[in-house]
């Protein structure tokens, strides 16, 4: 009888505890984490290729020699560039906008935000996603299996962590 009323209250722990796993503080967390990754990965110069579940790191396509020409000239780049690279920084705005958007059911969306000479950085970030006209596909919003592995490996500690406190 006794091991049956222990059973119920681990049970209730666990449920509590479940409930604190996908509480938007921890998520939005998590969403701050892969945001860093796209980030880091993207000013490396690799997007991504490939469909869920099974999404590699890539290499960006080279820029145009007349790109190349015109940050030469441009006297503002962002010093995780250069003229050469291809790393979706010009000026930084894109990438240092991106964040977590939104937080619902324990789901995370990270996105680019605001506005960049005219243009809002979600659609730039569409371009650069799907491409256009002379604009190679360059995609980057998404995680590598790696990436992927490690907001997991991330989440299970931190639910881990909270089981073990209550356990406890």
């Amino acid at each position: 009888m006794s091991a049956q009323i222990e059973m119920k209250k681990i049970l209730k722990i666990l449920k509590k505890n479940v409930s604190k796993t996908i509480d938007p503080k921890i998520m939005r967390e998590l969403g701050n984490v892969a945001a860093g990754m796209i980030k880091l990965r993207s000013r490396l110069g690799y997007g991504v290729s490939g469909s869920r579940g099974n999404v590699r790191r890539k290499k960006f396509a080279k820029l145009a020699d007349s790109t190349v020409e015109r940050r030469k000239k441009f006297s503002k780049l962002h010093g995780h560039t250069s003229p050469r690279k291809s790393n979706l920084t010009f000026r930084g705005i894109m990438l240092e906008s991106m964040k977590v958007t939104s937080v619902n059911d324990g789901r995370v969306v990270v996105n680019v935000t605001g506005r960049n000479k005219g243009i809002s950085n979600e659609d730039l970030a569409e371009i650069h996603e799907k491409g256009l006209g002379r604009v190679p596909v360059r995609r980057f919003l998404d995680l590598t299996i790696p990436e992927e592995k490690k907001v997991n490996r991330l989440y299970r500690q931190r639910f881990g962590d909270l089981v073990k406190k209550s356990l406890t």
